[in-house]
């Protein structure tokens, strides 16, 4: 046997590791991402770098187990674990709640059982969760964030799986952009990118392929940007194209890629939807001579969107909608015909924060569900022929009040980030002078007021999932009465 302290030599001398995985000569750790499922056996003999050589041998083996089957399991932020049985109808999983998910805001790896997610504050870390046979959940791996969680956007993987990518602060000196890491769950930083003006208000997605990537930015002005991005095969991003968003839009309600990978939508908390033409060097051009606004019902009735996601034929949008001040909303169904959006389906019920399609299958998560006299909980549709039909058992009493979803997906799901913007409308607002400096609380006389109080005194507003909003101003507080009210 070899000697105490002596460095040691190892090699495979019989036999195969599984495919993906590597035995490094010097430490003899086995690493890597397995590629196959089976049984895989194999001899290792490890040497001494002694005069007098000594070596040992053993045989051993490695079993690589499929995954749980996708499509058939839905997390939320507050633990809860659903189980999708086969006519779309959602039951508790026997594990949930699930204690190993602390966080909220998902993404869902597209190629290994696999959950990222943002640990909740004070934690502010980045963390794996491995999806298990039965689809319980056990922390992988964590990796801490360089800003409070609430500053980035949620973990996007691209559709193969390869990489993950993290929108927000990129280092102690909080620049913003995006920080890369392997899809393999280690969260080792493989790389980032600096990207002005990217903020917890910004969206991510990639085109079905991977090549391309969008993502939004809003500058202190409001003036937004959608910026494309090349994605080579190391996962790195190099800039494409800008597209400045015209008025004050920032695409902050929704960012979703079809899946044929010919269009690209954008939508607003204010109910303003555009699509855009996707070229293969990422530039984008309007479909849509203006942007098309969902509403509450055929007379025109002002609703805000919240999030949206393509059906599967890449000829329907679906929109979770709702308002802040009698709760009423739902999911609404644009037809688009590549040429114009026609709303074929109205809203009805309580408000919805988040969308989620697997197949035909549609999940929707109600903002309010603790005020809402009606059902409450996750609503589930068959969407078929241009139509939402109520899945079995629908709405599921399940989730809290902002909760975010996920669905274990073969594909990458968008996710909903509760934080927007409001059609401004003038009139007075009240100001909280107990907050801090460059924050203050305001709280307008209708739900169409947030954007305009904000953005007429050079102001983001953000969090508004309630009649209130926390509007932040880059420089000193502008000259509105502390404690009263003003015209604006």
């Amino acid at each position: 046997m070899p000697r105490a302290g002596s460095p040691y030599s190892w090699t495979i001398t019989q036999g195969t590791l599984p495919n993906g995985l590597t035995l490094n000569a010097t430490s003899g750790m086995i690493s890597g991402t397995p590629t196959d499922i089976g049984k895989s056996s194999f001899t290792v003999q490890v040497s001494d770098h002694e005069t007098s050589v000594a070596t040992a041998v053993a045989s051993l083996s490695i079993a690589i187990n499929p995954p749980p089957p996708r499509n058939a399991a839905l997390y939320l932020s507050d633990q809860t674990g659903l189980q999708i049985q086969s006519d779309g109808s959602l039951t508790l999983l026997p594990s949930s709640p699930e204690s190993a998910s602390t966080g909220y805001m998902f993404g869902s790896s597209s190629k290994l059982p696999l959950l990222f997610l943002l640990g909740n504050p004070p934690t502010n870390l980045l963390e794996s969760l491995l999806i298990n046979q039965d689809y319980s959940l056990t922390l992988y791996s964590s990796a801490p964030l360089h800003a409070s969680s609430f500053d980035y956007v949620p973990p996007a993987i691209e559709p193969t799986g390869s990489n993950l990518y993290l929108p927000g602060p990129i280092d102690s000196n909080l620049t913003p952009g995006v920080t890369i890491y392997p899809g393999n769950g280690s969260l080792q930083s493989v790389g980032s990118i600096a990207i002005p003006n990217v903020s917890a208000h910004s969206r991510l997605v990639f085109t079905p392929d991977g090549t391309l990537a969008f993502i939004s930015t809003c500058d202190p002005s409001h003036v937004g940007s959608i910026l494309s991005y090349s994605r080579s095969s190391d996962g790195m991003l190099t800039p494409a194209t800008v597209y400045v968003i015209p008025g004050n839009f920032c695409a902050e309600s929704g960012l979703a890629t079809s899946p044929d990978g010919k269009y690209l939508a954008t939508g607003e908390v204010t109910g303003e939807v555009q699509v855009y033409r996707v070229a293969s060097d990422g530039s984008l051009t309007p479909v849509l001579l203006q942007s098309f606004t969902v509403t509450l019902d055929p007379q025109g009735d002002f609703v805000s969107l919240h999030d949206m996601t393509w059906d599967q034929s890449s000829s329907f949008l679906l929109a979770a909608t709702g308002l802040t001040d009698n709760f009423q909303g739902g999911v609404a169904a644009l037809s688009f015909s590549g040429r114009a959006l026609t709303e074929t389906v109205y809203p009805t019920g309580p408000a919805q924060g988040s969308i989620r399609r697997t197949g035909s299958f549609v999940y929707s998560t109600p903002l309010f569900p603790h005020v809402f006299s009606g059902p409450a909980g996750i609503f589930g549709f068959n969407f078929q022929n241009g139509q939402l039909i109520a899945l079995p058992g629908s709405p599921y009493p399940y989730g809290k009040p902002f909760s975010d979803v996920v669905v274990y997906l073969t594909a990458r799901e968008l996710r909903l980030d509760f934080r927007g913007a409001w059609q401004p409308r003038t009139r007075s607002v009240l100001v909280d002078p107990l907050l801090q400096s460059g924050r203050r609380t305001v709280q307008s006389a209708s739900r169409r007021e947030h954007l305009g109080c904000c953005v007429a005194t050079g102001g983001r507003c953000g969090w508004n999932w309630s009649p209130i909003c926390v509007c932040t101003w880059p420089k000193r507080f502008p000259t509105v009465p502390r404690g009263g009210a003003s015209m604006i």
